[in-house]
């Protein structure tokens, strides 16, 4: 999930209706930060139709998170790299770039 997008819809039970200004809580947030997302498009009635959220500004803002320094340096580091998979099967290796 390092450096993806995700897309965030909330849909109001009682009425079906779109929440406007739909958001994610302080546990979502931590949970988002955590898997590598880079940034979160919510849906909106503006003329865009979307409101795009950097993850990074999330980091940064957030007074609960301890070690944000580390944490916004970490991030930039793992995002820079490419990921590399190592597949094992008895006398076989593949090693998946993505």
């Amino acid at each position: 999930m390092i450096d993806s997008s995700l897309y965030l819809v909330g849909i109001r039970k009682d009425t079906g209706e779109y929440e406007e200004k739909a958001n994610s809580c302080q546990l979502c947030r931590k949970i988002i930060i955590n898997a590598g997302i880079k940034e979160v498009i919510v849906k909106d009635n503006n003329k865009k139709g979307y409101e795009l959220i950097n993850v990074e500004e999330w980091i940064e803002n957030d007074d609960l998170l301890e070690r944000k320094d580390n944490i916004l340096r970490e991030r930039r580091k793992l995002m820079s790299k490419p990921i590399v998979a190592i597949v094992g099967r008895p006398n076989v290796r593949q090693i998946n770039i993505f």
